[in-house]
C-alpha cells in the first residue's frame, strides 16, 4: 500500500510518494493498521520523515520546537489505503494526553478522506 501512495507536490502535481524515510513510515502505519484488524492508525513520525512527504516544507525554529508530526492511515471507500500528516502542538499536557489529543485530531482528519472515493483532495494527504 505505501508504496501506491499519491500526494501532491508544491507545483500542485500528484504523484507517488518517492522519498525513503516517507514511504517506510507508511509502511509500518499500514502493517500496524493490518495488525490491528483494518482499524485506522496514528503514529508520530519524526519532523524529518514529516518533511519528506508531498507538499511539506521545513518549518520555521519555533514551530519545529513546539511541533510534533503525526500520521494516520486507514482504507477508504473504495478499499484503498489512505493517509493524513500533520504537525501539531499540543501544549501544556502530560504525555498520554497529547497522544490522546492527538490521535482524535488525526482520525478526525483522516475521516473525511475515508468517506470519498477518488484521489486526494487536499494536499497533505493521499491515497493507495
Amino acid at each position: 500500500m505505501a508504496a501506491s501512495c499519491l500526494g501532491y507536490s508544491k507545483a500542485g502535481a500528484l504523484g507517488r510518494i518517492k522519498d525513503a524515510g516517507a514511504t517506510k513510515a507508511l509502511e509500518g502505519a499500514f502493517a500496524s493498521m493490518l495488525r490491528q484488524g483494518g482499524e485506522p492508525v496514528v503514529i508520530q513520525i519524526g519532523n524529518e520523515v514529516a518533511n519528506a512527504f508531498p507538499f511539506q516544507s521545513v518549518p520555521d525554529v519555533i514551530f519545529a520546537s513546539l511541533a510534533k508530526a503525526w500520521l494516520a492511515v486507514g482504507i477508504d471507500s473504495e478499499g484503498r489505503g489512505t493517509y493524513a500528516m500533520r504537525r501539531l502542538v499540543i501544549a501544556g499536557r502530560t504525555e498520554a494526553q497529547e497522544r490522546d489529543i492527538a490521535e482524535v485530531a488525526m482520525l478526525s482528519e483522516l475521516a473525511r478522506e475515508l468517506n470519498v472515493p477518488g484521489f486526494p483532495v487536499s494536499a497533505s494527504m493521499g491515497r493507495a
